[in-house]
């Protein structure tokens, strides 16, 4: 299970994805579209089986291996891949990690790519 924001529209973008430690039946995946999660809406997120995510962000699959800690911003022709540093969890490994550095010379905690490629604000 993953929490999804249902509530927000599909067209809302960016999509924002961020996975927290596995608890019970959630993989610690949450996923909203649009700007910042309310603070006072405790009921923001609703449970989603992952089988029914394809039909609510299919841009995210590629991002589901990642471990607790990292999260996704994505939107057309925009792709930010980061890790948070104050994340519960200490697994900083990623599928594909670059060897050195990310884009713009930043470290490899962050990635950022746009149409132009790797780099290209």
């Amino acid at each position: 299970m993953v929490g999804f924001a249902l509530s927000r529209p599909r067209h809302l973008e960016p999509l924002n994805a961020l996975r927290h430690p596995i608890a019970g039946q959630s993989n610690g995946w949450f996923v909203w579209r649009g700007p910042a999660i309310p603070r006072d809406d405790d009921k923001f997120f609703a449970p989603l089986h992952v089988e029914h995510l394809d039909e609510h962000a299919p841009e995210l699959g590629p991002y589901l291996d990642l471990p607790p800690g990292w999260g996704v911003v994505l939107a057309p022709g925009y792709e930010d891949v980061w890790y948070d540093e104050n994340s519960s969890t200490s697994d900083r490994s990623a599928p594909d990690r670059p060897a050195s550095g990310g884009a713009n010379g930043t470290s490899h905690d962050r990635w950022r790519w746009n149409t132009q490629g790797p780099g290209g604000d």
